[in-house]
This record gives structure tokens, sequence and C-alpha cells, in this order.
């Protein structure tokens, strides 16, 4: 074991100062053009799904899934916009905030486990949405019996299965480091042999 969950220690870095702050304010310009449409969809999805529209969608199985999948979708979305690129792209904000992630907090260790539990939760749904179409198409009749009894259960590991391939990365310390013209964020394993994709692939 290599590092622990409630470790503090002061790990300091420079702010790269080799970067145009121009250009790489530009690269996060540039995103946000495509991520902030890519949020309003998903939020127009929702909305159609759970609120607007529910009496419909919300008795199939495929979009219950589909709205999951979204919903790991947005959370990506969102850190993306208003945290990690901002932070990575924006040279100007990296040295008035850069100290205050020099030790661990709660805010990077939130961002980046739920991070990875999206990442990995958007891989289970989309798999059983492809299962839940391939019933549809290969067992017509049977379909509806068998995702009126599966669909809630398929939620559930949606959610909890990431798990599986977290726990690691939420024992784990979260630091931030140096990169582009402003820094980002990685771990140091708790569990040295274990990392989040390891895990991903053993259960895949």
């Amino acid at each position: 074991m290599a590092s622990y969950s409630n470790d503090t220690s002061y790990m300091p870095f420079q702010c790269s100062q080799k970067y145009d702050s121009l250009l790489e304010s530009l690269k996060y310009v540039g995103s946000v053009i495509y991520l902030i449409p890519a949020a309003f969809m998903h939020f127009a999805i929702l909305r159609v799904i759970l609120i607007t529209e529910r009496e419909y969608y919300g008795r199939s199985s495929f979009y219950q899934l589909f709205a999951v999948d979204s919903v790991a979708s947005l959370v990506l979305i969102l850190w993306d916009i208003f945290f990690s690129r901002l932070l990575l792209f924006v040279p100007p904000f990296c040295p008035i905030v850069s100290s205050f992630f020099f030790r661990p907090t709660l805010l990077q260790k939130v961002y980046y486990v739920s991070g990875c539990h999206a990442r990995f939760a958007k891989s289970v749904a989309q798999i059983f949405m492809v299962l839940n179409r391939m019933n549809c198409v290969v067992t017509p009749t049977f379909y509806g019996k068998i995702w009126e009894r599966s669909t809630k259960w398929a939620i559930l590991l949606v959610i909890l299965l990431p798990l599986a391939g977290t726990w690691n990365v939420i024992l784990s310390r979260v630091y931030a480091f140096a990169a582009f013209g402003g820094f980002g964020f990685s771990y140091i394993r708790y569990v040295q042999w274990v990392t989040f994709m390891s895990l991903a692939f053993a259960i895949f």
C-alpha cells in the first residue's frame, strides 16, 4: 500500500509558464462551444423521459436505461465545463487557485471519484441498452416480460457495479499536478496492484 485516503501531505507544484494564455483559453472556449449544447440536450432528454412524457417513456425499459446513461453523461460534461477543463486550459486561474489543491480536498476527491464512477456506469448502461435492443429483435415475444422484471435490477447494477472499479480510487489520495497551462488530477493507489482500468477489464 503506497498511500492512504487520509494522507494530508503537502504536494505543491509550479504552474507552467511556457503555454500561451490566450491560446490555452481558446482551447477551453472551443470545448465549451460543444459541451454546453451537449449538456442542454441531455437535460432536454431527461426532461422528456422523466417529466413531460413520463407516462409514455417511463414504461419503456430502454428509455429508463437511456435516462441513467444521460445522467452519467451530464456528470462528466458539467465537471468538464465548470471544473476540470477550466483549471486545465485557463492559465490565469492556475496561480490563483492551485495552492488550494496542494493538500487533498473533498472537492477534488468528489470530482475524481464521481468522474470515474460515471465513466464506468456509462459502460455498464451501454451493455444493458445493447442487450435490451437485442432482446427486442431476437425474442420480441418475451421482450416485455423479460425487461419488466429486469429493468430495476439493471439500473441498480449500473449504479452499484462501478464501485467494483472505483473503490480503490475512493480510498486513494487524489492529488493535483501541473499540466498544460493549468493543472489536472490523478491519484496514488491505496492498493498498489489494483487500477481502475484493470478492474473494469476484469469485470467485462
